[in-house]
Formats: C-alpha cells, structure tokens, sequence
C-alpha cells in the first residue's frame, strides 16, 4: 500500500491509516510525513517541478526518509523526557499543564473538536490509552422510567388533617358543658350553659352573664359581656359575635375589629375562612374582607364558608362553586353541596350524593342518601336510617348506627342519639368507631 491511500496517511512507524488532516498517528503516537498533494501551476521554491522528479534516484530518497526517521524519534525521546519532568512538578502545575494540553489537542484537528469525534483530554501525567469516540450523530442510550398520565377523575393529592397532640372537646352532663379530653377524660367541669369547640386555643361559652372564652386551662381570657348574644369560635384570628347592635368581628384581646353592623346591614355572619367572610345583608348573601368592605356582592340565597379556594354557593338555578373572585368555578347545576376538604366535596345532582374534584370530575359515583365533608381521612354518610362513616374510596368503615354523624376533628367524630323523649345525647367515637365519649345530655 502507498504511503497516502483515499482514507488518509500511513504512518510509517506501524502501519496503520490515519484520518485526513493527522499530523499524529492515532494508534502510535509517532509522527505522520504525507507525501505532499500535487500543487498545480509553478513550481514551488526549493522543490522541482512535479514532472521533473528524479523517481529514478532512489539513494537520495533512502536518505530523505533515514533523516525523517530520526527527526521522528527525537522528538519522540523529548516529548517522553518532557513528560516525566511535567509528572515531577506536583500538583501545584496541574492546573496550567490541563489547559496546555487541551489547547495543543485542539490544534491537531479543528473539525473533530467541533464535530466532538476528537478523543478525550486526558491527564498528562496518565498512560496514554486508545480512545474510540462513537459517531457525532449517536445518541447515547438512556433508560427513562415510563409515565403513566393519571386519569382526568383522580383527585388531587390530599391535604389530609391531622390531629394536634392536645386537644378538647365539649361535652354536656345534665344540661351542663364542660370539655374532655381525647381519652374521654373531663378536664373542665360541666359548668357552662353553653359551649362551641376550641380554635387557636380559645373556646366561646355562655354563662348567667352572657358568652366570652375561656384558654385550655378553663380561666378566662374574654370575660362574658351580656350584649354578646352569640359566640362563634375563633377562625383566622377573628370571631363573629352578635350583639344587640348587630354582628361584628373581635380579636383575641376583645377589641374589635369589624364593629357591629346593624340587623339592615347584616342579618347574619360566618367564620372568616381564607380571608373573606360570608354576611347575610337583608336577604342575601355575599362576602367581606377583613376591613369589612364587601367584595362579593350579595347575590346568593345560601354560602358556605370558603375552602381550598373555592366557596358553594346557591342561587336560584341551583348550588354551585364560585372563587375568591365572585367567578363561577363550577356552574349552579347541582342539589346540594357540602365545601370542599381534602380535595373533595360532597354533592348531589338528583337524590343520590357522590364526591367531585375541582373540575366536577367524580371521585366517588353517587351512591348515598346523604353525605359530608371529608376530615382526616373520613366523612359522615346517611344511609336512609342511620349515619356512619366512609374512607376516600368511598367503603365504609365505620357502620351506619347513629342518628347523626359529624366530620372528625382533632381526632375524634362527634355523634348523636335520639331518645324516647326526642332528645339527642352527643358522644365522642375515634377512627376505629370505638366509644370514647358515650352519649349524654
């Protein structure tokens, strides 16, 4: 074979064919002398013209080569003496011998460095080994776990409450309240005329003297006022009371916040939840911020309070779901509704109540007489006769033996019995449906 063959350069040293444009063998490392290309037109200085070389002199060309040969080998022996005096200079030149050698790299063939088919940078200090660079177009394989859409009914991931490691809950003895806690033990004694759940610590109850609200420990933190009528707990720092002036909005050092408005501008007020409030003013309901201004005009015959962004609302073509906006998120189409929770809410479109997510999509098909709000994992059902509770797949898990049933909270589900004398008798259950408050009245 000759010296320069259509896929490039035969080194001279072992033989093996170097890609155009090599000025190294790649196999190696020696040096590479192509036979220069013709060039056409005059001849170049110092060199005959093409059609006058002397092919026919072969000692002159023997020693042209022996010269080349040893010009080879000595830059070889320096390059290998130059070496090991770089590998002796300590870590200390690391840094400066990696960008001499990548430039010096990218100087033997432009076109590979940008094509990315030139070997690999290596350390200088290293034995040199072969590098077999895959084509520029190959992609390198890759394991991708598959993904697997999920379908457009699946209900977003919940946000499941979960009970505080302390917490009471009313009970009434003999027409009295007091609190237990979530062993069942009485830790404020039945006192009061009545009584609301604790939030954020406070919890509203009535005496001779009228409603205020009394810390975990049972002392008072807002004395009874006679003018509050009526105590709502605490929800996002404020609470709704009613007075003989109208409803208004305290905080928790009794001051207030949104002062009583009249029974012509608010005939009737809810908890604050995600920043608005529902009022009732005259015969509709809309909702108010926290300054009290209305937001919401009030245009509904029926609001919950707002959760998880959204608030069920009824007009006159049905119940519905608007946003903080006023905005319709789903249209007024539906029976009844109960505010979302958990990422579900409990609706009915004829006489069968089923759950939907935020798009109307069911979650649970409508399958109950009766239905409520999800809390910690559960919610309330009515089966024609009795109240039990089911899971978020819809089964249930704690039987239908309760003549009323309310979502848990703080751990523990409130229920009900009616009596011969048609009075109802509260208890407390846990998850497991075991009693751990058993009715009274």
């Amino acid at each position: 074979m000759s010296a320069e063959s259509s896929k490039g350069v035969e080194c001279p040293q072992c033989g093996a064919v170097s890609e155009p444009g090599d000025q190294f063998c790649r196999s190696c490392g020696g040096g590479l002398t192509p036979t220069p290309p013709p060039v056409p037109g005059p001849a170049r200085e110092g060199a005959a013209p093409v059609g006058d070389r002397d092919i026919e002199s072969p000692g002159l060309s023997r020693v042209l080569w022996v010269a080349a040969g040893v010009l080879v080998m000595a830059g070889l022996i320096a390059a290998v003496v130059l070496t090991q005096s770089d590998s002796v200079g300590g870590s200390g030149t690391d840094a400066v011998a990696g960008v001499a050698e990548t430039s010096a790299s990218e100087a033997l063939d432009p076109v590979a460095w940008v094509s990315g088919t030139a070997p690999a940078v290596t350390d200088a200090s290293a034995d040199p080994v072969e590098v077999t660079s895959p084509p520029a177009t190959e992609a390198p394989t890759e394991t991708v776990a598959p993904v697997t859409s999920p379908p457009a009914t699946e209900a977003p991931a919940p946000t499941v409450t979960v009970p505080p490691p302390d917490a009471l809950f009313p009970v009434r003895v003999d027409g009295l309240y007091g609190f237990i806690d979530r062993s069942g033990a009485l830790v404020i004694e039945t006192k009061y005329e009545d009584a609301d759940t604790f939030s954020q610590g406070l919890a509203p109850v009535m005496t001779a003297d009228g409603w205020g609200y009394i810390n975990m420990s049972g002392e008072w933190v807002i004395h009874p006022r006679p003018e509050f009528n009526l105590a709502f707990s605490f929800s996002e720092d404020l609470a709704a009371v009613e007075t003989d002036d109208g409803w208004g909005y305290i905080d928790g050092t009794d001051a207030w916040v949104i002062a009583p408005q009249d029974e012509v501008a608010w005939a009737w007020a809810l908890q604050f939840s995600e920043g608005l409030a529902g009022v009732k003013i005259i015969d509709r309901w809309g909702y108010i911020d926290r300054t009290g201004a209305v937001v919401i005009e009030p245009r509904f015959i029926e609001v919950h309070e707002f959760s998880e962004g959204v608030a069920a609302v009824e007009t006159e073509d049905g119940m519905g779901y608007i946003n903080a906006s006023g905005d319709w998120m789903v249209e007024p189409a539906m029976v009844g509704t109960s505010m979302f929770s958990e990422g579900m809410a409990a609706v009915t479109v004829g006489n069968l109540w089923g759950y939907i997510d935020r798009e109307a999509n069911w979650l649970i098909e409508p399958q109950f007489i009766g239905a409520g709000r999800f809390s910690e994992g559960l919610a309330p059902f009515f089966d024609g006769d009795k109240f039990g509770y089911i899971d978020r797949e819809g089964i249930v898990v704690i039987p239908s033996t309760y003549d009323d049933a309310q979502p848990f909270q703080d751990g523990l589900g409130r229920v009900m019995e009616s009596q011969a004398d048609d009075s109802i008798m509260h208890g407390y259950i846990d998850a497991s449906g075991a009693w751990v408050w058993k009715p009274t009245s």
